[in-house]
C-alpha cells in the first residue's frame, strides 16, 4: 500500500484501483487518496452529494455558476468566442484539454487558448478546475502566465492566455548540458520573485517544474510561471496533506503527507542543481526509485559540470534542498 500512496505524486488518473470498481468509485477513491480527509464520512458524503448535482440528478437550491467579479482583470463573456478570436492550430495537448494559438481580431494579438470539455471533466477535476479558476482571478505578477479572460459554450470552457513564445525551460535542459550561472541566476531570481508573490498570498504552487515554466521570447531571458491545476490556498499555521508534484521535484515532506509553502522552495532547488548540470540531483529508472532517493536525501554536486560553480551557488542549493 505504501507504494500506492507514492503513486498520487504523479496524476489521480495513475493510481491503481481494482478494475472491478465501477468508474465512480475509481474517482472516489482517487480523490480520497489525494486529499487525505481527517473526516472521511463527511468527505464522502459531500462528493457524492456534490457528483449527483454535478450530473443534474436533482436540482440545488442554488447552482453553482462560474461568474467572476468585473472588477477582475480575469472576464468573463457571454458571446461566442469566435466573435473575438480565429482559433488556429493546436500547440499543445493535456491529459484534460488542448492549447491552442488564436488571432485575437480586432487589435491581431496573438494569444494562447486553453480548451477544456465539459464532457471529459469528473466531478473531482471539474473542482479542481473552478478552484484554478479562483486563484487565476488573483495573480498579477510579471512572472505568472496571465489569464486573460475565459469564454463558455455547452461544450468547453476557453481559457485565453498570454503567448509563450519561448518554450518551456524543459526544452532548454533537454538541449544542454547545463547553464551559464549568470543565466541560472537571472532565471531563478524570476521564479522566486513569482513564488514570494504566491506564498505572501498564502497560495502553494506545488507543482515547479521546467515544464511548467515557459520563456516569454526567444530573444531574452524572462519567464513564466504557469498551470496552476495542483495549486492550493493555505491557511495561516497550518499545514497541507495530500501528495502532489512530480517525482523529480517533490520535496521529502510531501512524500510524507504533511507540508507548508517550503514545499516550492525546495522544487526551484532542483531545477537551480538542474540548470547548473544538466542532471537532477535524485535520478532513477522508475519514479519509485527516484522517491526512495529523495527520501534519504543523498545527493553530490561533484564531477567536471560542478567545477566553475561557484561556492555561493552550492551553498544555495544546499540550503534549498533542506527538508522540513
Amino acid at each position: 500500500m505504501s507504494n500506492v500512496k507514492e503513486m498520487r505524486i504523479f496524476a489521480a488518473e495513475q493510481i491503481e484501483v481494482p478494475d472491478e470498481f465501477p468508474g465512480i468509485l475509481k474517482n472516489f477513491v482517487k480523490e480520497a487518496i489525494r486529499n487525505q480527509p481527517e473526516e472521511l464520512v463527511s468527505f464522502s458524503r459531500q462528493y457524492f452529494e456534490d457528483l449527483l448535482k454535478a450530473r443534474g440528478y436533482f436540482d440545488p437550491p442554488e447552482r453553482t455558476k462560474l461568474e467572476f467579479n468585473p472588477k477582475e482583470f480575469y472576464l468573463n463573456h457571454k458571446d461566442n468566442i469566435k466573435d473575438n478570436y480565429q482559433l488556429l492550430e493546436v500547440i499543445g495537448d493535456g491529459a484534460l484539454s488542448t492549447v491552442r494559438r488564436a488571432i485575437h481580431i480586432k487589435s491581431q494579438i496573438t494569444r494562447a487558448v486553453k480548451v477544456v470539455r465539459k464532457e471529459d471533466l469528473e466531478f473531482g477535476e471539474r473542482r479542481s478546475l473552478l478552484e484554478e479558476i479562483e486563484l487565476l482571478k488573483e495573480l498579477d505578477h510579471p512572472n505568472i502566465c496571465r489569464v486573460i479572460e475565459m469564454y463558455e459554450d455547452k461544450k468547453k470552457f476557453y481559457f485565453i492566455n498570454e503567448m509563450m513564445y519561448g518554450g518551456a525551460l524543459y526544452d532548454s535542459l533537454a538541449k544542454s548540458v547545463g547553464f551559464t550561472e549568470i543565466t541560472a541566476v537571472k532565471i531563478i531570481r524570476q521564479l522566486l520573485s513569482a513564488i514570494t508573490y504566491l506564498h505572501s498570498k498564502n497560495i502553494v504552487h506545488r507543482d515547479i517544474k521546467p515544464q511548467n515554466i515557459h520563456f516569454k521570447s526567444n530573444e531574452d531571458l524572462t519567464i513564466k510561471l504557469l498551470d496552476f491545476g495542483s495549486s492550493r490556498r493555505m491557511g495561516e499555521n497550518h499545514s497541507m496533506k495530500g501528495v502532489f508534484g512530480t517525482s523529480y521535484y517533490v520535496a521529502p515532506e510531501v512524500i510524507h503527507g504533511e507540508y507548508n509553502e517550503k514545499c516550492d522552495v525546495w522544487s526551484v532547488g532542483i531545477i537551480l542543481y538542474m540548470l547548473m548540470c544538466g542532471e537532477p540531483p535524485f535520478d532513477g529508472r522508475t519514479d519509485v526509485e527516484v522517491l526512495d532517493k529523495i527520501k534519504k536525501g543523498d545527493y553530490a554536486m561533484t564531477g567536471e559540470a560542478w567545477a566553475d560553480v561557484s561556492e555561493e551557488a552550492k551553498d544555495l542549493i544546499t540550503k534549498m534542498l533542506q527538508p522540513q
